[in-house]
């Protein structure tokens, strides 16, 4: 497993592209206006989300997303392992097959892997 993105939740997208692109001086890998906007850091891209009840996500503050090789093989071994899922995998419209579990403390994570064509 790879941490591939750290997804921040934050309440207003345009101040915070602000201080991620201006501030910090972060490279936009992605931006796709109010809905997502991702950073290069030379290694895990750092993206935002809005925070919003609702939403495309779930209301909290972060998740991370590890990305493997093969999401279903991994959801059955880790769901073996008495990890707790949210959801069962699916393609993503981005290109990506997810699925969401949470750690102890209720942190989401998402695991995925690209869709195969």
């Amino acid at each position: 497993m790879k941490l591939d993105y750290i997804t921040l939740m934050v309440e207003d997208m345009a101040k915070s592209r602000e201080f991620y692109r201006d501030k910090l001086g972060l490279p936009v890998k992605e931006d796709h206006g109010l809905d997502w906007c991702s950073f290069e850091t030379g290694g895990t891209t750092l993206a935002l989300h809005p925070a919003r009840e609702g939403g495309a996500k779930p209301h909290h503050r972060f998740e991370l997303f590890f990305s493997v090789d093969d999401i279903d093989r991994e959801y059955e071994q880790l769901k073996a392992k008495g990890v707790k899922f949210t959801d069962k995998p699916v393609d993503q419209p981005y290109g990506w097959r997810t699925a969401h579990c949470t750690d102890p403390e209720g942190n989401v994570i998402e695991i995925g892997s690209p869709v195969k064509r």
